[in-house]
């Protein structure tokens, strides 16, 4: 029997991520980019952490190729100061990065 690992609390969902879930690339309305590490997640929305907008980058290879430490170099990233939360609605994809 699996059991559902989650906790609600206030009415709002909260499911349990690792401490450190990794880089991301968030992909949201209007052609914004997200890079940043997730440290919450509910069901309404995500926070990351260290996060960037990717601006813009001309390597050819599209935006998954952000996923790979060799290609970060490629693209131009604008640090955002603080942390950045995504409504959960919002969210087109999420890749996760491999470094």
């Amino acid at each position: 029997m699996e059991v559902e690992n989650k906790v609600i609390i206030g009415g709002v969902e909260y499911r349990p991520i690792s401490a450190d879930s990794g880089n991301k690339i968030v992909i949201v309305p209007n052609g914004w980019i997200f890079f940043g590490r997730v440290i919450d997640a509910t069901s309404d929305r995500i926070i990351l952490t260290d996060a960037s907008v990717v601006r813009k980058w001309s390597n050819g290879k599209g935006i998954g190729a952000l996923a790979t430490k060799e290609h970060k170099s490629d693209y131009t990233l604008d640090k955002c100061y603080g942390n950045v939360t995504v409504p959960t609605k919002s969210i087109y994809a999420i890749i996760d990065c491999h470094w």
